[in-house]
């Protein structure tokens, strides 16, 4: 009964490429070629058995927001060139590539184009964010679009995510292939095995473009005024290399971001550029991109971001429904401290989608962001404040007044230091010879030590702690208010403690220390002898 189900929706796709194809064949305009266009693929509902949809369909109900998600195939013919391969997992080159050179051509492909846009053209603001999808974990990700969701639907952007690597196609066991061989079996990006590398991904991604632009079953008809070239880490590593070497032979996009990674931008591109960079790139040796660093010129933009990890916490928790969904996999890190900065630096990417737009529309330059106050180059340090935080960069709210350290310098790219503000001399590591009250199988770490909740960490209880033993909170912090400084010290030692890790007991104390204190903790400015006042007083002083 199966196979017959499965012959039968294979017979219909068939059928329906067939008539497609016809519909939307190659046109002779512009200088990178029109590829042909299948689709949109019909797909049943997202989380069926037989993963006959798209592979990490959005779990968001685009419907609501006068939105769609389709999808199509697109093949032809792909140029080889003898760009050179990035270096490392993102690319961070020290140097430009020149102009890259034609070594062969007419190798078939055949890939694939998510795309999510507005149904009515009065949604739609002109723009559409081309993102090559990040194939790290073995599959297609959209990294962009995660992070930017909300951005996106609000400001009337379409976003199309475009298969150019064949990790992303062919890698086990969660390869698009692999997962649904039956809706993705035909796809193609390496010369049916001949070619490795991904040397023909450069071509693709411009065919990708100039599919956009040129059928308009594509984007249903909108009209497309501008295109933006997005990636994120090893896509930025590619489209470093693109930009500099492909595209600047035959330009197709109108501007480009690169998030964390990507080479040295040749400083003759005509298009804007914005490269996005986060604290772990300033941190750790295999992602370190200070020698890759390069003064702003009219078309060129750094944008470090303070606090910022390579992979932060809104990252994780935003895939975790459909990695459930589709892979069967639960949103979890491996780290031994709490991973993932929680500063959220998909506000700054919004920012650099934003200011591309309006520099190619009004001319509006981006703004200028003030460097990362860089110690060393290698090994890659920073300068940072007493509480551990860096200096320098853009700094979101997070880092201006911030209530624990926040970095992107520990587990790797999924990077959070165990730190809390009061725990800033503790190094990340477990404490020998202890053992966590919640599993007695894992070694204690830093900020579970008794000494600062003595009696919350034996057992679930609201009994004030013995502050007698409190060297853990009140020796870093002292707060005065009108109310008791002692109260006010448990406030700030629970206030700062990693929120992951909030036992009830803990939280229900912060309350009461923020009905005493007439202030949120997150507001509270951070160092020795700072005021703080009812609301009342702030009010009569207003």
């Amino acid at each position: 009964m199966f196979a017959s189900k499965a012959l039968s929706m294979m017979l219909k796709i068939l059928a329906f490429c067939a008539s497609t194809l016809i519909i939307f064949a190659p046109s002779a305009s512009g200088v990178v070629p029109t590829p042909s266009v299948i689709g949109p693929i019909p797909s049943d509902v997202p989380g069926s058995p037989d993963h006959n949809y798209p592979f990490f369909s959005t779990d968001m109900v685009l419907s609501d927001f006068g939105y769609v998600e389709q999808e199509f195939f697109f093949d032809g013919t792909a140029n080889r060139y003898d760009a050179p391969a990035p270096s490392g997992g993102i690319g961070n080159n020290a140097a430009s590539a020149t102009t890259a050179n034609i070594v062969a051509s007419g190798y078939p492909y055949r890939s694939r184009l998510l795309v999510r846009r507005p149904v009515d053209p009065a949604r739609f603001n002109g723009v559409v964010v081309v993102e090559w999808l990040n194939v790290s974990n073995g599959y297609d990700t959209d990294v962009h679009w995660l992070y930017q969701k909300e951005f996106f639907l609000r400001a009337g952007y379409a976003w199309v995510g475009v298969s150019a690597q064949n990790a992303g196609l062919s890698n086990q066991p969660n390869g698009l292939k692999n997962w649904s061989p039956l809706r993705y079996g035909t796809l193609n990006v390496n010369a049916n095995g001949t070619l490795t590398g991904d040397v023909l991904s450069y071509d693709i991604y411009s065919q990708a473009a100039q599919a956009i632009k040129s059928v308009p079953a594509v984007m249903g008809g909108l009209p497309v005024q501008m295109l933006i070239a997005i990636g994120q880490s090893q896509s930025a590593g590619r489209l470093g290399i693109y930009l500099n070497a492909v595209h600047v032979r035959d330009p197709i996009y109108d501007g480009a971001v690169l998030a964390s990674g990507g080479q040295i931008i040749r400083t003759d591109l005509t298009i804007p550029v914005i490269k996005l960079l986060t604290e772990t790139e300033y941190v750790l040796p295999a992602v370190n991109e200070i020698p890759v660093l390069q003064p702003d010129t009219d078309k060129i933009r750094i944008w470090p971001v303070a606090g910022a990890s390579h992979s932060e916490q809104y990252s994780l928790l935003s895939r975790a429904a459909f990695l459930k969904r589709d892979l069967g996999l639960q949103a979890f890190d491996t780290c031994a401290t709490p991973a993932r900065s929680r500063v959220p630096n998909r506000f700054v990417y919004n920012a650099a989608v934003d200011a591309v737009v309006k520099l190619n529309r009004a001319g509006i330059e981006p703004a200028h962001a003030p460097p990362m106050q860089v110690l060393t180059v290698s090994p890659p340090t920073i300068a940072r404040d007493q509480f551990g935080n860096g200096l320098g960069g853009i700094r979101l709210a997070e880092m201006e007044v911030p209530v624990a350290h926040d970095g992107g310098e520990t587990c790797f790219l999924a990077a959070r230091t165990c730190r809390s503000i009061r725990q800033r001399s503790m190094p990340c590591i477990p404490i020998t010879g202890a053992t966590s009250p919640r599993s007695p199988t894992r070694p204690m770490l830093p900020w579970q030590r008794a000494s600062c909740f003595p009696r919350m960490r034996r057992r679930r209880s609201t009994k004030r702690p013995d502050r007698s033993s409190d060297t853990g909170c009140s020796a870093f912090i002292s707060v005065k208010t009108r109310s008791s400084s002692r109260s006010i010290r448990r406030r700030v030692c629970s206030a700062t403690r990693p929120r992951s890790w909030r036992s009830w007991a803990t939280r229900r104390l912060l309350r009461r220390s923020r009905r005493s204190a007439g202030i949120l903790a997150r507001d509270t400015p951070m160092g020795p002898e700072t005021r703080l006042s009812s609301p009342s007083a702030r009010r009569s002083r207003a």
